[in-house]
């Protein structure tokens, strides 16, 4: 006697059986997967620069509390936020590529990158400075 393997639809399916099935229907209804309880493994390079950069934001922010967008009509004039200026990549603890800005600008700049870019609030990424 065979295991079952596969219990679909109400119809059992052992392993031989089932993939014999698939390949009939070109059905490719394998066993679900969950990606949920895979380990979560962190780079630990960058565990150390999340924690760098959590310190060194807490101290930017608070030596520049004030929105430098100023965005007419959305600004909320306290700065809350970081926008990276380069992206984060190989600026991501540079703080001459960070610019305060509170959370309403923030979303305007990350949406509006042609606009961000002509106003300064956003710059080339593949520039070096």
């Amino acid at each position: 006697m065979k295991m079952i393997w596969k219990n679909h639809k109400g119809e059992r399916y052992c392993k031989q059986c089932w993939l014999k099935r698939c390949a009939q229907n070109k059905h490719n209804d394998s066993k679900p997967t969950n990606h949920n309880n895979a380990p979560h493994r962190i780079n630990k390079q960058k565990k150390k620069n999340d924690y760098t950069y959590s310190k060194l934001r807490k101290e930017f922010l608070k030596n520049n509390d004030l929105c430098e967008a100023h965005i007419t009509g959305i600004c909320t004039i306290k700065a809350t936020d970081i926008h990276h200026m380069k992206g984060r990549g190989v600026y991501y603890l540079k703080q001459s590529t960070w610019l305060p800005v509170c959370r309403s600008c923030h979303i305007w700049i990350e949406e509006q990158p042609k606009k961000a870019k002509e106003l300064g609030f956003s710059e080339n990424r593949l520039t070096l400075q």
